[in-house]
């Protein structure tokens, strides 16, 4: 019996680090294309256009940053900034990845699609940007 002790500690610290990192999403957490659509999403939450759209792909940045503010206000029906916003999961394309995100914009939960496409340098950068309203039905995300 003498030999089970050393794991009566070991089993709570394993518990405790394992609730730890159960904590966040993982997607969210690890992706990089998740970590990089999320990133852009806050650059638009924050009115920073600009910089947003010269992020982006060529095929979006020659919309013009007039046309594309424009846009991205429309699509969030005048609010600026989510008040919740949960990475939901990626989508491999054949030149890129999609990130869906499930945000709450006033009492609205939509599902926010950022498409990002490689450069010649293997580097993500946002194309498209859609709001819609199908959530998915099993999604519990931004409920409250």
């Amino acid at each position: 019996m003498q030999t089970m002790k050393p794991y009566r500690f070991a089993l709570p610290l394993l518990l405790a680090a394992s609730a730890h990192v159960q904590a966040q999403p993982i997607t969210e957490a690890i992706d990089p294309a998740m970590v990089r659509g999320r990133d852009w999403l806050q650059q638009l939450d924050r009115g920073e256009y600009e910089q947003a759209l010269a992020a982006s792909d060529p095929r979006l940045s020659r919309r013009g940053l007039e046309k594309f503010t424009e846009d991205v206000q429309k699509s969030r029906r005048g609010v600026a900034m989510p008040s919740c916003r949960n990475g939901l999961h990626v989508e491999i394309l054949n030149d890129g990845v999609a990130a869906s995100f499930v945000a709450r914009y006033g009492e609205d939960r939509v599902l926010e699609r950022v498409v990002l496409l490689y450069d010649k340098a293997d580097q993500l950068h946002p194309s498209e940007y859609k709001i819609s309203g199908a959530v998915p039905k099993d999604s519990k995300a931004c409920s409250g």
